[in-house]
């Protein structure tokens, strides 16, 4: 009697489980979110899915998410509650465990553990200031067993300013921010043992000049590297200039309004060695390359079909052809060389860039 009521608790048990929860189907993405509610009838239409269980009666507690793709799973995640608040979370990546989460009765993370072929290999846990915000975050590396301390400070209004961050070895990154009245970063840097990196943004947020120092044992700072950016009036990236004071040389790049590089100019000790330019069709494929070096100039063009696939090439050395390489549909090619005397060379390769003929070519 006492076993065929313990089988029969097994039997029913997830019966009741499943009729205490709600279950509710909506179209998703590759990421789990849950975009649009639809009815069992749309399943069809659409590559992912994600059933999302709800504890039954209550409108936030999620028992139980599956993403599925091509109705297949992919993603899962699990919650669990006491006490009436989430502290604990699975994540499952192609049914293996990849992320756990603990959670104290505020809502805090309070642990993260990481996992790779269903072995835990990092541990994070952290710690919270009288604000709530982190404060102190211990990462555990449980394949060398090395722990790297990472130690948070705020501004008053509860923007992170300051990163300390100290690994196993005793090397320590330092980073800081400073912010405008409205709450955008305006300079921030970062130090290592050895070099400080700086960097500046406009109101925009965007980045217009930075730099990197190196620290001497004297604790005196030596710029190696700087680079500044120029925008125009809408935002858009027009040109940027960098500096490498280390071995002398100099970049100079301008942008298109589709932020592709137009012309590119480099230099040594102050003095040009090399000009690079580009043009593009209407859908950002280089049509045109030149480079010039001790005024010897190199030029390609490309040509595409309907479909933007490449099919052919021209190589010009000084404006002379030297080579015309036409593409495929196989993704084989031949090379048609242009040498002295009117001499042609055809070059046959396969999918594989493997020579499969090579001889004179005749008209």
């Amino acid at each position: 009697m006492r076993t065929f009521f313990l089988s029969f608790c097994f039997f029913i048990l997830p019966f009741y489980l499943n009729a205490a929860l709600q279950k509710d189907i909506y179209r998703s993405n590759s990421n789990g979110l849950m975009l649009v509610k639809i009815e069992p009838s749309e399943i069809k239409d659409y590559k992912h899915i994600l059933y999302v269980y709800l504890i039954d009666g209550t409108d936030d507690k999620i028992k139980k998410k599956v993403l599925l793709e091509d109705d297949k799973e992919i993603k899962r995640w699990l919650y669990y509650y006491t006490d009436n608040f989430l502290y604990h979370e699975k994540y499952y990546k192609q049914k293996e465990i990849k992320e756990a989460y603990r959670y104290d009765s505020d809502g805090h993370k309070i642990k993260q553990e990481e996992y790779k072929n269903n072995k835990k290999i990092r541990i994070t846990t952290y710690q919270y200031n009288n604000d709530g915000l982190v404060d102190i975050e211990r990462i555990l590396n449980l394949l060398n067993k090395q722990t790297i301390f990472v130690r948070y400070r705020y501004d008053s209004d509860y923007r992170i300013k300051q990163i300390e961050k100290k690994y196993p070895d005793g090397r320590l990154v330092y980073w800081e921010a400073f912010f405008s009245d409205k709450g955008i970063i305006q300079k921030e840097f970062y130090t290592l043992k050895e070099e400080r990196f700086t960097f500046w943004y406009n109101e925009n947020g965007q980045e217009i000049k930075g730099e990197i120092k190196e620290i001497t044992e004297e604790k005196e700072e030596k710029i190696k590297k700087e680079w500044i950016t120029l925008y125009s009036d809408i935002g858009k990236k027009e040109s940027k200039e960098e500096n490498n004071y280390i071995i002398g040389k100099k970049i100079k790049t301008w942008y298109n309004s589709n932020y592709k590089e137009t012309r590119v100019e480099t230099y040594k000790n102050d003095e040009i060695f090399t000009i690079e330019m580009y043009d593009y069709n209407k859908n950002n494929k280089v049509t045109y390359y030149e480079k010039i070096k001790d005024l010897n100039s190199t030029k390609i063009t490309y040509l595409y079909n309907e479909n933007d696939n490449m099919i052919k090439s021209q190589h010009y050395q000084d404006d002379k052809l030297k080579k015309i390489i036409t593409y495929n549909e196989d993704n084989s090619r031949n090379e048609l060389l242009f040498g002295r005397y009117n001499k042609k060379i055809l070059i046959e390769y396969d999918r594989n860039g493997k020579i499969i003929s090579q001889g004179k070519y005749e008209e």
